[in-house]
């Protein structure tokens, strides 16, 4: 039986809604925080071999969030990560905020560290067998201060990927980038 592209994106769609939002509650209730806002995009396939970090067309979102609020991204899709000739390695995902200052720099979201990139590892197969697999990722942070001496700006959170060794290729299907916005309580 074939199915839809339209089915599988809805029923990704539907999951992540559904994931995100007992994600936010568990959140709300963890940081005594309410949930403000919740953007959504997908995109369409991305292949890269590349061993520089190569933004994922279509998974950006501008917002508006202020400084204080909490920031949760969670990145979905299925993904193969292959090497031919043995190599092993991982296919790596950089979830990241702008600014929000004009000329401030980007800021690597939570967990920090370059052994929290890898969203998937290497399976070694003969080159006409490519293994995909369900897998997500989720980042977080606190918007920081802005300098108001810097200007307006808006800033956007986005989605880079990177392969470990050049004889890899990593392979990112039907991604679905969510931001949720929480707004932190008093406690």
């Amino acid at each position: 039986m074939r199915f839809s592209w339209r089915i599988t994106a809805a029923a990704i769609v539907a999951a992540t809604l559904v994931f995100v939002a007992g994600y936010a509650d568990a959140i709300g209730s963890q940081q005594q925080g309410n949930l403000q806002k919740l953007y959504v995009t997908s995109a369409s396939n991305f292949f890269t071999g590349s061993t520089a970090w190569t933004p994922v067309p279509g998974l950006l979102i501008s917002g508006t969030w202020k400084p204080g609020q909490l920031l949760v991204a969670h990145l979905d899709g299925d993904t193969a990560c292959n090497a031919v000739g043995g190599t092993p390695g991982a296919c790596r995902i950089f979830i990241g905020l702008t600014g929000p200052d004009p000329g401030a720099p980007n800021i690597e979201m939570q967990p920090l560290g370059a052994g929290t990139f890898a969203m998937d590892s290497t399976l070694i197969n003969p080159p006409a067998e490519w293994d995909t697999q369900s897998h997500a990722m989720t980042r977080y942070i606190t918007v920081p201060p802005t300098d108001p001496a810097s200007g307006a700006s808006t800033p956007f959170v986005w989605v880079e990927a990177e392969v470990s060794n050049p004889s890899i290729g990593f392979t990112l299907q039907m991604p679905v980038l969510t931001v949720t916005v929480v707004n932190p309580t008093a406690s």
